[in-house]
């Protein structure tokens, strides 16, 4: 039924010539095409119909509300060149929170012009989150609990470049209170993507009528399960006869491109239920554009309204309809196509943009980032492939199913402990409080943070702070001492957020990861099947000692086989990478 329907749609909606638009679209994209079908055709072609129209002017998507004064910066200057000319919106405060918090402009030590200006180059670097533990090491005690302020520079849509605050929490009591209290946004999500999204609004109101709608489409029991068998698991099984024909050419990998990969081809097809030739066609080129690629913004917009025009397809199911003895397939482009008005183009945009770009970037990161420590590790390594040969030895050769992964209880703590020392959100969430409240200040005294004031919840601070998890706290250590919330009971798989006052990975509630569950099923399904018939080495282990990832957004692996650039910025990225050798086991 599935397959009729979507032969039905791309019948009546194809335009003739298909195959001569999608060859010309193919030779664009990747160097070699593979045979398309119809349905893939038909994605195809209206990518490249997409990618070639008056996109903002249909959508307004891509366009910042219209500045009425201050400082304008166009898209790919450095803020530096400005900074002289930017409104300092710090002067006016009657309070000034940086008077009673620690931090670089309490000590006095440098200009605060000096100090926005070090901040944006840690940004470009993608070295924020270390640039966080140097402020509390020199400004702050070295207190690793202790919370501060930084002068930043704030970009919201629709409005001029000012300096202002930034309170960075890392007492474990004021994260989890204030991420649980104070649901609303900072406004520091550029509307050239994200849109009004469920990550990036502003309003309560719509975040909430957003969350509500989208949360089905990740229901544990009524959608991830049924997807699993058909989607997740032979998608990860696809990907071992993938990595063994790499390494007929070369047994050195970049595994974190190849997780990447892996991980967005999961939510293209598990999720969206675009066809699959569709995923393979763009999925390196949007990832590129992601990581900085010049000359590609057309490409991406393209992209996201064909998967907005492509969530339409009658074949799409999400589990309200069931009901109807509708098979389940694509139902978060089912639940976007139902529940968001075609007129809320900004809305509908940047969800399709947040899910395909945070969706599988943090999950990709992730993984790497476990490879990396078993390749460090190759003790722990062992274990863990002793775990997941017993799994295979227990499925028997059927296929993996949904509920069989709350038996890989090692690997459990080994994904836990990734995200712990090498959280793929490692700049965790940001708020902007609404009403006044009151952190923890140097001494233990309590300081009032007014309302309005932007404060960001970070994971990097608190899941390596000694206080919190002994003096081992920069180690991999899987063994270490979980508390039941951190591991779901030591049970191997829950639907649960896995959040306390120490860890929060997927940030806390109400406004924590949506895809969570997704994301912690697919992560076993590819890494069980991977680790069942390979072992991973790093390339050169010694140049993988100063390694401290990269943060644009997500934590992805410094790649050091390749040189940074020599002026580092937002728009000029250190390359994200990880070579390993990869020796087959069977």
């Amino acid at each position: 039924r599935v397959a009729q329907a979507r032969e039905l749609s791309c019948c009546k909606a194809m335009p003739g010539r298909a195959e001569d638009r999608v060859q010309r679209l193919a030779s664009h994209v990747t160097a070699a095409p593979v045979a398309a079908s119809e349905a893939g055709a038909h994605a195809l072609a209206t990518l490249e119909e997409l990618s070639k129209g008056p996109f903002k002017r249909r959508t307004g998507f891509g366009q910042q509300p219209r500045r009425t004064r201050g400082v304008k910066i166009a898209p790919g200057v450095n803020p530096l060149e400005f900074l002289d000319q930017m409104e300092d919106a710090t002067l006016s405060l009657d309070y000034d929170v940086a008077q009673h918090l620690p931090g670089p402009l309490k000590t006095g030590e440098k200009g605060k012009f000096e100090i926005v200006a070090e901040y944006l180059v840690a940004n470009g670097r993608g070295s924020q989150h270390t640039y966080w533990k140097h402020v509390q090491k020199h400004h702050c005690g070295g207190d690793p609990s202790a919370n501060f302020v930084i002068p930043i520079i704030s970009m919201a849509p629709g409005q001029a470049p000012v300096i202002t605050h930034q309170v960075i929490l890392a007492h474990p009591e004021d994260c989890e209170r204030i991420a649980r209290e104070h649901v609303k946004k900072q406004p520091n999500f550029s509307a050239t993507l994200l849109g009004q999204g469920v990550i990036s609004t502003t309003d309560n109101d719509h975040w909430r009528q957003q969350r509500n709608s989208l949360v089905s489409a990740f229901h544990p029991m009524a959608s991830l399960k049924q997807i699993f068998a058909t989607s997740v698991a032979t998608r990860a099984e696809k990907c071992v006869h993938k990595l063994k024909g790499q390494i007929q050419e070369d047994s050195v990998v970049d595994m974190s491109d190849f997780l990447l990969h892996e991980a967005l081809a999961q939510l293209m097809l598990g999720m969206l239920g675009v066809p699959e030739e569709f995923m393979e066609h763009t999925n390196k080129r949007f990832r590129n554009a992601l990581a900085g690629a010049p000359a590609d913004s057309k490409f991406v917009r393209g992209l996201l309204e064909t998967l907005i025009k492509l969530s339409g397809d009658p074949a799409h199911a999400a589990p309200e309809d069931a009901a109807e003895g509708r098979p389940l397939h694509g139902p978060l482009s089912r639940v976007i196509h139902t529940t968001t008005p075609d007129e809320d183009s900004l809305t509908k945009l940047g969800n399709a943009f947040i899910f395909a770009f945070a969706g599988h970037d943090t999950t990709g990161h992730t993984m790497t980032w476990l490879l990396y420590e078993l390749a460090k590790n190759p003790e722990i390594q062992t274990r863990l492939q002793q775990e997941v040969d017993e799994f295979f030895v227990f499925l028997n050769d059927r296929s993996m199913e949904y509920g069989d992964l709350s038996r890989l209880q090692f690997m459990t703590r080994c994904i836990m402990e990734t995200l712990r020392l090498w959280p793929a959100v490692a700049n965790g969430t940001f708020r902007q409080l609404e009403h006044d409240d009151w952190i923890h200040g140097q001494d233990g005294e309590k300081v009032r943070v007014p309302e309005g004031t932007f404060v960001q919840v970070t994971n990097w601070l608190r899941h390596r702070n000694p206080q919190l998890w002994g003096p081992d706290a920069e180690v991999f250590n899987p063994d270490r001492e979980f508390t039941p919330d951190e591991i779901w009971n030591n049970k191997g798989f829950s639907a649960r957020n896995p959040a306390t006052l120490r860890f929060s990975p997927f940030t806390y509630q109400p406004r924590d990861c949506i895809g969570k569950n997704f994301a912690q099923s697919e992560m076993r399904a590819i890494l069980s099947h991977l680790l069942h018939n390979f072992t991973f080495e790093l390339e050169d282990p010694s140049r993988e000692d100063r390694q401290a990832g990269v943060n644009f957004g997500t934590l992805g692996p410094r790649d050091f086989s390749r040189p940074a650039p020599a002026k580092p910025h937002l728009w000029n990225r250190p390359p994200v990478g990880l070579r390993m050798r990869v020796v087959p086991r069977r």
